[in-house]
């Protein structure tokens, strides 16, 4: 009789939790970026007999913030709610009219209908305009308890549901899913009489499972603004260092003032961007001066636009918008006090990824195989034994001095010219060194990028195993629990 009465009860709760888990919240789909007024888009799934018109969704209180541990920023209670349809069906719009400057957000909703209410967390990463143009999408947190409220005829009509918060642990993991089989609710119901307040427990006799969705969002690069500020400030400089660089007066034939009449407006959006950054505007190619120290690496790795391209694209296409700057056209031969033009995207991405690296690496041999010769010494005659010194008058006219010291002169200008020639040659050799070091040192960077991204997603793998156990050992417990007071 017993086990009769336990399996009928059972069968009882999970046809009851079929019913309560009629309203869900699912995927968030962010519709806006970073220093842009916020616009989310949350799926209703599950809507069973509720109406569009009878859910409310709002932002939970600040005591439910507190209680779960969360943080409730101000900007927060500016967002607005609408329940709306579509043709890929129903969702809620949270829309806000202040800009988000940060870009990591957590927040707490707080959904109710008719028969119950819902809170559940949510996660939103946020990517710069500039340079993802793609739509990202936002990790969906477990809801956190969705606690409903059973309708009884005895309830009075004015009454509030009676919600109370359950302590079922939450991974705060870049990624997660809105199972609600996952989580253990609770139902109150209530009695005739309002003192007295009776708690079922719930159980979901349904297997769990939980999905984890994996996604990479863009690391924010942070330091953007400021780059795009020391450019700026570089740019503003570059009329004053053209008047008092020396091998700026070589130059002067070449139209460098147009130049810079062009890079003053090109400066301005700059500095504009700089203070608005809202607005997804692609800043114009500018420009750089190159100095002693430079090479084709280093600034293709400052100015490259994204990892869309590669670096050996970036440096031809500098290249091809600057010929006069490379010597011998060989992109190991930069020329200092060049004022170089920064390609724009499409000019990078003219170029093929393959057809950049064969031609990059041709270069690079070319360079290497120029044939560096040391410089002969000079060979020093002694004087012979047999030619004794003797004392000798002779009378030694004018012109024979001139030719002896127009014979010197020519023979230091050619010592003069070898030594050039070999600094030349030696500091080709030494920029082709620190191309090398400075590509090894992005593949390395690249490669522990990557490595940290695993270990976070291993982690949060981890977390997310860990609390499985911990609810189904729960849920174990309260079936126990069940059938004892059974």
């Amino acid at each position: 009789m017993l086990r009769k009465f336990v399996v009928t009860l059972t069968m009882l709760l999970c046809s009851m939790a079929t019913q309560l888990y009629a309203l869900g919240l699912g995927t968030v789909t962010v519709e806006s970026s970073l220093n842009q007024p916020l616009r989310l888009r949350i799926e209703l799934i599950q809507l069973g007999d509720t109406r569009l018109q009878d859910i409310r969704v709002s932002m939970a209180s600040t005591a439910d913030f507190e209680r779960l541990n969360v943080q409730r920023e101000s900007f927060l209670s500016g967002i607005r709610f609408s329940v709306e349809s579509t043709a890929n069906g129903n969702v809620v719009i949270l829309t806000s009219s202040q800009i988000v400057r940060e870009p990591y957000l957590s927040f707490i909703l707080d959904t109710r209908w008719p028969n119950g209410r819902l809170l559940s967390e949510h996660t939103v990463l946020l990517d710069l305009p500039v340079f993802n143009d793609r739509q990202s999408v936002a990790e969906v947190r477990q809801p956190i308890s969705p606690l409903l409220q059973a309708p009884t005829a005895a309830q009075p009509a004015s009454a509030e549901p009676f919600v109370e918060v359950a302590t079922t642990p939450v991974a705060v993991t870049p990624s997660s899913t809105n199972s609600a089989a996952n989580l253990q609710p609770e139902v109150i119901t209530a009695e005739p009489e309002p003192t007295v307040v009776e708690e079922q427990v719930i159980v979901a006799n349904e297997p769990i499972e939980q999905v984890v969705e994996e996604t990479v969002a863009g690391v924010a690069e942070e330091e953007l603004v400021a780059e795009v500020a020391e450019v700026a400030e570089e740019e503003a400089g570059e009329e004053e260092l053209v008047a008092e660089d020396p091998i700026a007066e070589s130059v002067a034939e070449e139209p460098v003032a147009e130049e810079v009449a062009q890079a003053e407006p090109e400066v301005e959006e700059a500095i504009e961007a700089a203070e608005e950054p809202q607005v997804p505007e692609v800043v114009e190619p500018g420009t750089i001066e190159t100095d002693g120290s430079d090479t084709l690496s280093g600034i293709a790795m400052q100015v490259r636009p994204d990892n869309s391209v590669s670096m050996q694209q970036t440096m031809l296409a500098i290249q091809q918008v600057n010929p006069d700057a490379f010597a011998a056209g060989n992109i190991n031969q930069l020329r200092s006090g060049q004022v170089l033009r920064i390609p724009s995207l499409a000019e990078i991405q003219a170029i093929d990824p393959r057809d950049a690296a064969d031609e990059v690496t041709r270069q690079n041999t070319d360079f290497a195989e120029v044939d560096v010769q040391p410089l002969a010494a000079p060979t020093s005659v002694e004087p012979s034994q047999d030619d004794q010194p003797q004392g000798q008058l002779s009378v030694v006219s004018s012109d024979n001095a001139i030719d002896a010291s127009g014979g010197s002169a020519e023979l230091a200008d050619a010592e003069s010219e070898a030594l050039d020639q070999r600094i030349v040659e030696l500091e080709a050799q030494l920029a082709q060194r620190q191309e090398e070091a400075d590509r090894a040192r992005v593949e390395r960077e690249e490669l522990d990028s990557r490595m940290a991204e695993l270990e976070a997603q291993i982690t949060a793998a981890q977390e997310i195993i860990r609390l499985q156990d911990i609810q189904l050992a729960q849920l174990q417990e309260s079936l126990a629990a069940a059938a004892a007071e059974a």
